[in-house]
């Protein structure tokens, strides 16, 4: 009889030591010592297209913004998209701030707004910082998560 209750308690040992470290295992690679990527597309039709990459990184706290001119077909294609220089990028508290820089337009301030508690799968609206005297338009993104 106590050779069996001693057994149980070392199997229960086992079995807790097994799930702590799991739960370890999780939080270091899906919350991050790499960063997280989430990807955006607003379809024009036939037109291109523009996309965003949205990189956290757990070191610190920092978001970064990629831009990219994606080709019509097919939707959403980052591999072929050409990348838009960015400038002046900037952590807010509710998203970025980053001017686009598109030759031979004017540079574009835009703020790309989103929720703080980050799911696989969430929506951000994405607008000129300061809209234009007819008023901007602001365009609601759908990002997911890529791996």
């Amino acid at each position: 009889m106590p050779r069996s209750r001693a057994r149980r308690w070392w199997i229960v040992g086992l079995i807790l030591i097994a799930v702590a470290g799991l739960v370890i295992f999780l939080e270091k690679f899906r919350l991050g010592s790499f960063p997280r990527v989430w990807q955006a597309y607003v379809d024009h039709g036939d037109k291109p297209s523009m996309g965003l990459k949205l990189e956290y990184s757990s070191d610190g706290d920092l978001w970064s913004v990629r831009v990219y001119l994606l080709p019509p077909e097919p939707a959403g294609d980052f591999a072929h998209g050409q990348k838009i220089p960015i400038e002046n990028e900037v952590n807010l508290r509710e998203g970025l701030a980053f001017t686009l820089v598109l030759p031979p337009n004017a540079p574009k301030r835009m703020r790309l707004r989103f929720p703080s508690s980050l799911a696989p799968k969430f929506h951000a609206s994405l607008a000129e910082a300061e809209p234009p005297a007819e008023g901007g338009q602001t365009e609601d993104l759908e990002f997911v998560e890529v791996k």
